[in-house]
């Protein structure tokens, strides 16, 4: 593997323009900002998208998927990219994608996509996956929805992959329904319907596929077995949290959850608060008895968007939306902030960031570009 030397490192460029009939005055701002403690660039994939979706890592660490919308590939697109040259291999041409990653597949030769919209942006289909060859580019194989007369209900708004590949979920209905397929032959495991009075911020499956854990907008996250359908643990939290991102350790001992630091608690008439605000921006919890057994300070992340663990489990990766910051925090030093990366500041991108199965590259998004980190060996 080549040795790159370079760090990741923007500079402000402010163009001004002058127009006639009067002075007007328009920024091209290239933004700046060095990624904390200079992980080393491998490699900068330049997807020519201007709308980003989601990437997915195939299992060997070599191929990324890069799902999004754009001129320079055809309007909606997933490129397939060989890290090592980073040139692109494959490009899927979908006749539309909902905002969401793909997902690379055990057979790393195949990857499954979320469903189809129409250019209007609504879900007209019974199907809720494509699994596309990525080697021809074509669909070997439309994957049913749970309710084959409700397109609603087929249509995945958010899906995720346990880490063997084993199994996937998706929410749908606007999060009132789970819906859980095996990926080996696709028959539906689980259907999960949830009341009309919450609704599922956040889906994350056990690294097996064993057990789901569903963030509910509220205060608690609720773990259940795949197999079985039935609730096997709920985690109350003492405040009231949104819960966007969640995931299981590798091990599956352990889950990580964000909560919600946007708002104020609520006020009662009288001026009583009702849902204190959260006081952790990152919270790690010990499945079998839902203790929490580590904080990360609201104080120093705010507004957490994204968690993944690091492959080893020594590691919790975050990404705030609060103060633009990607953190890699070492759970044997619990009261260390750890690495932080300060995230190119744009108010159309949000820090996001995906983990290579090996745990060498943390791939992280940028405007059109997708810049491939090494992270340090003490991370790993």
């Amino acid at each position: 593997m080549q040795d790159v030397k370079r760090t990741f490192h923007f500079k402000p460029l402010v163009i001004s323009l002058g127009l006639i009939g009067g002075l007007l005055i328009c920024g091209l701002v290239v933004f700046a900002s060095e990624f904390g403690n200079a992980l080393p660039v491998y490699k900068t994939l330049d997807t020519g998208n201007f709308g980003f979706f989601g990437l997915s890592w195939s299992p060997d660490s070599q191929k990324v998927a890069v799902a999004g919308s754009g001129s320079a590939r055809p309007e909606q697109n997933i490129t397939i990219w060989d890290v090592t040259s980073g040139q692109p291999l494959e490009v899927l041409k979908p006749t539309g994608l909902n905002e969401d990653s793909p997902h690379f597949l055990p057979d790393q030769n195949y990857l499954v996509a979320p469903p189809f919209i129409d250019p209007m942006g609504f879900h007209t289909g019974a199907n809720a996956f494509a699994v596309w060859d990525i080697n021809t580019g074509t669909v070997v194989n439309s994957v049913p929805g749970p309710t084959p007369n409700d397109s609603l209900g087929n249509y995945a708004e958010r899906s995720t992959i346990s880490a063997d590949g084993s199994v996937i979920a998706a929410e749908s209905s606007h999060g009132l329904e789970v819906t859980i397929y095996a990926t080996k032959d696709w028959h539906l495991l689980r259907h999960l319907r949830l009341s009309w009075e919450v609704t599922v911020p956040a889906i994350a499956l056990s690294s097996d596929g064993r057990y789901l854990a569903v963030g509910l907008q509220g205060n608690a996250i609720d773990i259940y077995d795949v197999a079985s359908g039935g609730k096997l643990k709920s985690i109350e939290v003492a405040a009231h949290g949104l819960f966007n991102t969640l995931d299981f350790s590798p091990d599956s001992q352990y889950l990580a959850s964000n909560a919600d630091t946007s708002g104020k608690s609520f006020q009662e008439p009288d001026g009583r608060s009702t849902m204190p605000e959260p006081d952790h921006a990152v919270t790690v919890w010990r499945v079998s008895d839902a203790s929490r057994v580590a904080s990360y300070p609201l104080q120093k992340a705010h507004n957490v968007e994204k968690i993944s663990w690091s492959p080893d489990g020594k590691n919790v990766i975050f990404a705030a939306w609060g103060d633009q910051t990607i953190r890699i925090w070492k759970l044997s030093s619990p009261d260390d902030e750890g690495i932080v990366l300060h995230y190119p500041a744009s108010r159309f991108d949000n820090p996001n960031f995906f983990v290579s199965p090996n745990g060498r590259y943390l791939a992280v998004h940028t405007g059109s570009k997708v810049h491939v980190l090494s992270m340090p060996e003490s991370q790993r």
